[in-house]
């Protein structure tokens, strides 16, 4: 699963760096930042790092999207990733302090792969049944 970062603050730079730092079936796709030159310094010390995109682009990149630069920019980019179809993982509301915020926002994480891993699996018991056959359309 591809996740894209908007902001590379306290929050947004925690979440990376343990996306970096290896989840199993996460990637760090890319990265919205206001300032694209100091992220590239930040960006530099990732062992993999991302695409560092404008933030118009950001659903592009990602399976889910991650929030973490303010409510002016969750207004800004709230409509494009849900109407590309991807998820919106939005930290900006949030009154809780900085480790329970990235933490919160990567058990998130976790959680949409096991589900995407597990909607993929051929064969699943839980949609025994549910694939009967169509007419074809004519």
């Amino acid at each position: 699963m591809n996740v894209a970062i908007a902001g590379l603050g306290a929050i947004g730079w925690a979440v990376a760096h343990a996306i970096d730092k290896g989840m199993p079936g996460i990637t760090l796709s890319a990265v919205a930042v206001r300032d694209p030159d100091a992220a590239a310094e930040r960006l530099r010390m990732l062992g993999h790092p991302p695409a560092c995109v404008a933030l118009a682009s950001l659903a592009d990149y990602g399976d889910v999207v991650v929030e973490c630069a303010g409510a002016h920019v969750l207004r800004e980019m709230a409509d494009p990733v849900l109407e590309s179809g991807r998820q919106l993982v939005a930290m900006s509301f949030r009154a809780e302090n900085l480790e329970d915020q990235s933490r919160d926002v990567l058990q998130q994480l976790e959680t949409v792969e096991r589900e995407q891993r597990h909607r993929q699996r051929p064969g699943r018991d839980d949609d025994a049944g549910q694939h009967a056959e169509r007419p074809a359309e004519h």
